[in-house]
């Protein structure tokens, strides 16, 4: 809304700082979208419930996962503290 808001604000006059703004949260907002998409992918490729033939490659599979989802939440948390920052402004 915020993006569209200051649309509406460069329609009414072209100043330089009402496009750096804008231009600041599609870049947020890119980020965010990003960072969901993702999460989306990697719950997508989750399997619960893999079949390994040993104890191993489970004990593998899951380190890996977990590796992956603990950056996935830093990605994530990153982006939306990102926006919280600059809505808060």
């Amino acid at each position: 809304s915020k993006i569209d808001s200051l649309d509406a604000l460069l329609k009414q006059n072209k100043q330089a700082a009402t496009a750096k703004a804008k231009a600041e949260y599609e870049v947020l907002l890119q980020q965010l979208s990003m960072a969901e998409k993702n999460m989306n992918d990697w719950m997508d490729e989750f399997d619960p419930d893999p079949k390994f033939s040993t104890s191993d490659s489970l004990t593998a599979y899951f380190k890996a996962q977990k590796t992956s989802a603990e950056r996935m939440k830093v990605a994530v948390f990153a982006a939306i503290d990102s926006a919280k920052a600059k809505v808060l402004q």
